[in-house]
């Protein structure tokens, strides 16, 4: 995910507090954070699969819960913000420091989450591309 794209998603969930969480669970937000683009044909079924079980989750959410879980969303578009911004700044080593940076942002995205896990099966956080997730397998 871009940047610019981030950036969209940040605004689509801080401009309208009414409106924010029914973009988490209604809209593409989540599919977005899971590496599923409005225009993808298809993705893969374990994509699709955590895409569900974390909407599901959030509605399960006490309302409180799940105003932290958009705050939590928003917090993941700025940090994939911050991850191209390092990565730009890295310049020519970029190859080298790359899973540095990856590193950095996915335990930035971790502690973030964990502010939502009031029950140990809930999802793992979003990663910059789902198909971490398949290499990786569902679990962390």
């Amino acid at each position: 995910m871009s940047s610019h794209v981030a950036s969209g998603y940040i605004i689509l969930l801080t401009a309208d507090k009414d409106m924010a969480l029914p973009a988490l669970l209604d809209g593409n937000v989540i599919d977005a954070a899971y590496g599923l683009s409005s225009h993808a044909i298809s993705a893969s079924t374990a994509t699709r699969k955590l895409i569900t079980y974390a909407k599901n989750y959030i509605k399960k959410l006490t309302p409180d819960m799940q105003m932290k879980s958009v705050s939590c969303y928003e917090q993941l578009f700025t940090i994939v913000i911050k991850y191209h911004e390092a990565m730009d700044d890295a310049g020519l080593v970029r190859c080298c420091k790359e899973g540095e940076i990856r590193r950095v942002a996915l335990v930035e995205m971790r502690r973030e989450f964990s502010a939502i896990d009031s029950n140990p099966s809930i999802p793992p956080p979003p990663s910059f591309d789902a198909e971490d997730e398949e290499k990786d397998g569902v679990e962390e």
